[in-house]
């Protein structure tokens, strides 16, 4: 009798045992090293024994607490499916850590019901190896931050001058379309006066009207061409005409005509036909010259 109650003892014992692998599952686990300095890598094995036909749900793990991770590589038992070999890349820059804490596992048991695994967590010295390097670090950063406004400040200058550029492009165009506008105008009140002179050539007036006419066209052009004003006074006038900078052969055409038109208002009159035509040709060329000249 006792013999059959010593094997249920040793039977429940025995299934005792077996039930955090078989329902729960095991983790164990091992690092590759116990003490590091900052910033340096830590491996970090995990082997994760889960229920049968349990499946682990792929960690997904940025960091854990002061912990950054750098890779998570997952490895499954070929044999038996319930088994992971997880292997985590880690590091930290806190000099005050003194483990790397539990890390949860989420898996689907047999009935496909999530269910979380953790490790324990586990002792590791960290290494303050910056504590002497405070004072280069600060310098570093200042080197940065100067390097960085040199950059903005480029960058700032390259716009400024772009911009200035943009402007003087503007500025140009605007003022070369008012001279091309200032051109147009002048050009069409000589083509006026061109047309004037036209029908005054074939005029029934007596010369001394068409001399006068002469006059007046002659005036208006001195005065768009030359912005030169008449002032009641012949001769001033010519010597105005005379410091202009144009050719001897427009002086000598300009001043004929104004000669001519003094002499009438002094009541000399001689003058042929001839002569009057040819008044007419000669300032027609220098006003037709003088558009080309514009264009």
């Amino acid at each position: 009798m006792n013999y059959i109650n010593n094997k249920k003892f040793l039977l429940v014992l025995f299934l005792s045992l077996m039930l955090p692998i078989s329902v729960f599952g095991n983790v164990e686990t091992h690092v590759d090293k116990k003490e590091i300095s900052i910033g340096d890598n830590i491996s970090l094995n995990v082997k994760l024994t889960l229920p049968e036909k349990a499946t682990l749900i792929k960690p997904k793990y940025d960091s854990i607490k002061d912990w950054y991770i750098k890779d998570i590589a997952v490895k499954r038992d070929k044999k038996e499916h319930n088994i992971y070999d997880i292997n985590i890349i880690l590091t930290t820059f806190k000099p005050t850590i003194d483990e790397i804490p539990s890390i949860n596992f989420d898996f689907l048991d047999s009935t496909r019901q999530q269910n979380t695994i953790s490790t324990k967590p586990i002792e590791i010295t960290v290494i303050n190896t910056l504590a002497s390097n405070v004072a280069e670090i600060d310098n570093l950063k200042s080197v940065k931050t100067v390097k960085k406004l040199e950059i903005k400040t480029t960058y700032l200058y390259i716009f400024f001058i772009f911009v200035i550029y943009f402007i003087v492009l503007i500025f140009f165009y605007i003022r070369k379309k008012k001279d091309k506008i200032k051109i147009y105008s002048i050009n069409k009140t000589k083509n006026k006066l061109l047309d004037q002179l036209e029908k005054l050539l074939s005029s029934k007036e007596d010369f001394k009207q068409k001399y006068l006419e002469i006059f007046e066209l002659l005036k208006k052009f001195i005065k768009v061409e030359y912005n030169i004003e008449y002032k009641n006074d012949i001769d001033v006038f010519i010597s105005e005409i005379a410091d202009l900078d144009i050719t001897s052969s427009t002086f000598r055409i300009l001043s004929n005509i104004l000669n001519k038109v003094k002499m009438l208002q002094e009541g000399k009159f001689n003058f042929t036909d001839n002569e009057f035509a040819n008044d007419i040709g000669n300032l027609k060329l220098t006003i037709s010259n003088s558009i080309k000249n514009k264009e």
